[in-house]
């Protein structure tokens, strides 16, 4: 199971909110499909430890589109 950023990003068009976590949502349904729990466990870490980096680094919209991610 690997999430992806391809929704944010350099170019993104996502501005809102709610474009942000509609997307961060789909993303997140269509990658759990078969997965373990243990993959997905994993998988919801790498999420928050990649907002921290984003955050970090000045990128809001990044950041929570992966929160919204590990608290699906």
């Amino acid at each position: 199971m690997h999430l992806s950023n391809d929704a944010v990003g350099a170019g993104s068009e996502m501005q809102t909110v709610i474009q942000i976590l509609n997307a961060a949502a789909t993303d997140f349904r269509r990658s759990v499909e078969g997965a373990s729990p243990m993959e997905m466990m994993n998988s919801l870490k790498r999420c928050e430890d990649e907002a921290q980096a984003k955050e970090d680094n000045g990128d809001l919209a990044g950041a929570y589109f992966r929160l919204i991610q590990a608290g699906m």
